[in-house]
């Protein structure tokens, strides 16, 4: 993240005992994906890693362990500890102080709704966040008409409007729930219903509208949107919800289920768990306080984050309701499609005035560094500080949608006559250094005996570009350390290899091994290289890729981080084998047997 106040990004301090439990934590959160987790209670900035924005906020409640604050540079670190040490006076001290933090969330909750205030979310970066603010906020008619356009007809008989009342410029495009989000469509009486119902920290509606004509001559009717910009938003990593907010959500669920006439045997709490709580939503809104309300699904077509065109989201829209077992139209839930705006349809707005002397961070989704953003969002993924990894199904889930978006920009190379001459292209060739570097020397020196896989390598590369920086220098560049030709049976795989040695550790490591593995799929270029240095060999034109994580048995196991987050890159590789069909494994290097071998850890 960059120190400078960033546009999009929002900020709150939070108590996280499971985390840090000694002191008030900063977390910022951006749309775009960058998001940290950092403390600064010893007077110095250390970051803990990156937990989910839903996460932080299920286990946080506003006021009490979790505080919105005003934009200010991360860097600077007296301001966040001397913001730190008041919020831990105020809220961890003893006896005499108030309740500590542990105390006041035992509180009876149902014996009040709980009150947030609304997000800030702030001015959006990019995607379906981005998108429904623009339509919000400087082409409401568009939007209005759309959505009245699949209303019943009396109510554009009747001339009815839409009063648009999020996301709002001048409301710092908060995003409501619970029962802020009743009060915001004129219902707040039903917050201790709602409450009753669903637990705290429900949906967080990216729009809220209010029905109604000039003439009252309809009762007043709720509009609720939920916005999509790419198909991977659709999916998430289902119900993440306590044991005891689970009782009531698939109360509630059930309830939804039925009276949609659902097939019973849906899984509601799995991936499209998003569109089953609001649908949800939707019912009690509907059937319980007999309320005029639709539930409109919004999909933008052709947004540069993941263009997706009409008949594809129709495609989408279909499995997706055959997946929640829906056999016949919900009641008052539609589906509109508009077009993703540009930036020339689009009046700018100022979120933080320019400070003196102040740079502020351009907006990431400038020409230039379109590629660039989209390959620091893997790493930041990767990255992770302290003894065990934050978040790994989020982290997970996050990767395997990452896969799924397009490559941006202008990243693709061509074959350089360079990568058609010496197999090791490193400037140690003449005494490789220690490490990652020996291993690469290793494999490349002797090919005639190495195996790889069970399988013979015929030809090989190290230092193998995989993208080109658009704007001219190295910034954008990504390598795959070994790429590799292997023929077993007959048949030949390319398996594109992240050498480690001791650096980072398997998590890490996974990561860039799928991102590798992303541009060698898209790159025609890189996928055929072998087609131009072995000429005398007939290879079929289309080769099945593996992407292998390499390195010593002794790399997987050492104590401490490498070690904890064995499982979990195992689970990420695992699951993006199952999800996508393209292999993708951690592996030894045996120097003494010369063979490169799936790794198994180790049962306990």
């Amino acid at each position: 993240m960059n120190s400078n106040m960033a546009f999009g990004f929002r900020y709150w301090m939070v108590f996280l005992p499971e985390i840090e439990s000694q002191s008030f934590l900063l977390f910022v959160h951006n749309p775009a994906g960058a998001t940290k987790l950092r403390t600064y209670a010893s007077g110095r900035e250390r970051v803990l890693g990156q937990p989910g924005v839903d996460t932080v906020f299920r286990n946080t409640e506003i006021g009490r362990t979790r505080h919105e604050c005003e934009p200010h540079r991360t860097d600077d670190h007296s301001f966040w500890y001397q913001k730190t040490q008041e919020l831990n006076r105020r809220y961890l001290s003893g006896a005499g102080r108030g309740l500590s933090p542990q105390a006041r969330v035992k509180d009876d909750e149902a014996a009040r709704p709980r009150r947030s205030r609304g997000i800030i979310a702030g001015r959006a970066a990019r995607g379906s966040q981005r998108q429904l603010q623009d339509y919000v906020n400087e082409h409401p008619d568009v939007l209005s008409d759309a959505i009245l356009d699949q209303l019943p007809a009396r109510v554009k008989e009747l001339e009815a409007r839409i009063r648009w009342v999020s996301p709002l410029a001048d409301d710092g495009y908060r995003e409501y729930r619970d029962a802020d989000f009743l009060e915001q469509v004129g219902l707040a009486g039903f917050a201790k219903e709602l409450a009753e119902f669903w637990p705290s920290m429900g949906p967080s509606w990216d729009g809220l509208g209010i029905l109604s004509d000039a003439n009252a001559r309809i009762k007043p009717g709720v509009i609720l949107v939920e916005a999509k910009s790419h198909i991977a938003e659709i999916y998430g990593t289902g119900c993440q919800a306590s044991k005891e907010s689970l009782i009531k959500i698939e109360a509630a669920i059930g309830h939804a289920r039925s009276w949609c006439g659902a097939l019973a045997d849906t899984n509601w709490l799995g991936p499209l768990y998003q569109s089953a709580n609001r649908i949800a939503h939707l019912y009690l809104l509907y059937e319980r306080f007999r309320t005029p309300v639709w539930l409109v699904n919004l999909y933008f077509t052709e947004d540069p984050i993941g263009p997706v065109d009409l008949p594809t989201w129709e495609r989408e829209v279909a499995s997706v309701k055959a997946q929640l077992g829906l056999t016949r139209p919900v009641p008052n839930m539609i589906e509109v499609f508009l077009p993703a705006l540009g930036e020339s349809d689009v009046r700018e707005r100022e979120e933080f005035p320019q400070q003196p002397n102040e740079k502020v961070a351009p907006a990431p989704v400038a020409t230039t560094r379109h590629f660039e953003l989209w390959a620091e969002r893997w790493m930041d993924l990767a990255s992770f500080a302290g003894a065990h990894l934050i978040e790994p199904a989020w982290r997970i889930a996050e990767v395997l949608d990452l896969w799924t978006e397009p490559v941006p920009g202008n990243w693709e190379r061509g074959i350089d006559a360079q990568l058609l001459g010496t197999r090791y292209r490193r400037g140690d060739f003449a005494s490789p250094h220690v490490g990652e570097h020996a291993i690469e020397y290793e494999i490349l020196s002797q090919l005639d005996v190495v195996r790889c896989l069970e399988g013979s390598v015929v030809d090989g590369i190290n230092a193998m570009p995989l993208a080109r920086d658009e704007t001219g220098g190295r910034r954008g560049n990504v390598e795959g350390d070994l790429l590799l030709l292997v023929e077993k049976d007959g048949a030949y795989r390319l398996v594109v290899c992240e050498v480690k040695d001791s650096a980072n550790t398997c998590w890490y490591a996974a990561v860039e091994s799928l991102r590798q593995l992303k541009l060698l799929q898209l790159s025609i270029a890189a996928r055929h290289l072998f087609h131009h240095r072995n000429k005398h060999l007939t290879l079929p034109t289309e080769i099945p890729l593996i992407g292998l994580v390499v390195a010593p048995a002794r790399y997987y196991t050492q104590p401490g981080q490498k070690a904890n987050v064995l499982a979990h890159a195992v689970r990420l590789l695992n699951e993006f084998t199952a999800k996508t069909g393209v292999e993708a494994h951690l592996a030894t290097w045996d120097a003494e047997l010369k063979a490169i071998r799936r790794f198994c850890p180790p049962t306990r």
